[in-house]
């Protein structure tokens, strides 16, 4: 297929259309799509196993790409494995305040009275290095024979190891972390308090 520089032998059974083109059938198009996202994907995936610190997210590539897009499709991805993420957020909540500041409608009503925007875009690139190499140790870490295992837990409780907080507890009486000004018992820490600032 010359849309996706594979096998051109599914291309050439599609039906030909009026003006004389194949169409593309499902399978050509689910294989141009896997492309389009694999190798942004494998591009990414090379950055941080060779280079973390040099990784840059597209939002910083030109204006049609944009901050705020760019977190909330990063908390999106927290759902292929949300207890781990959850886990991770609570014990280390700084390292995910610039997805939620810039990802989140609460987060960005607040950067926007903030004025700080360009802090938060300029605190993800730090944040990625933390998180991927979190990730990397409990990989590394880990017995091969679990790592097969990590996302299918046939019917078994599946145990999470213990979060270490990276800096010290946020004390209820100190200005909250997220950057609204308020202490944290009465911003991000109040009972309730949707967990998506930090």
């Amino acid at each position: 297929c010359v849309h996706t520089g594979l096998s051109s032998r599914s291309c050439a059974q599609s039906p030909l259309t009026s003006e004389g083109v194949r169409s593309h059938n499902n399978s050509c198009s689910g294989q141009l799509v896997l492309l389009r996202v694999a190798a942004p994907s494998n591009s990414v995936n090379t950055t941080f196993n060779t280079d973390p610190a040099s990784f840059e997210p597209i939002f910083w590539r030109g204006i049609q790409w944009g901050a705020a897009e760019w977190s909330e499709g990063f908390i999106t991805g927290f759902m292929f494995n949300e207890d781990a993420w959850s886990l991770l957020s609570i014990g280390q909540p700084t390292w995910f305040t610039p997805f939620f500041r810039l990802g989140t409608d609460e987060g960005i009503d607040l950067t926007k009275s903030g004025g700080d925007a360009e802090k938060w875009m300029n605190e993800i690139e730090p944040s990625l290095v933390r998180i991927h190499a979190y990730w990397k140790e409990k990989r590394v870490n880990q017995p091969a024979a679990l790592l097969s295992d990590d996302y299918h837990h046939l019917g078994r409780q599946k145990e999470f190891p213990q979060v270490v907080r990276g800096g010290p507890k946020i004390g209820r009486n100190e200005p909250c972390p997220c950057g609204s000004g308020k202490k944290f018992k009465k911003c991000c820490g109040a009972d309730g308090a949707p967990p998506t600032v930090h």
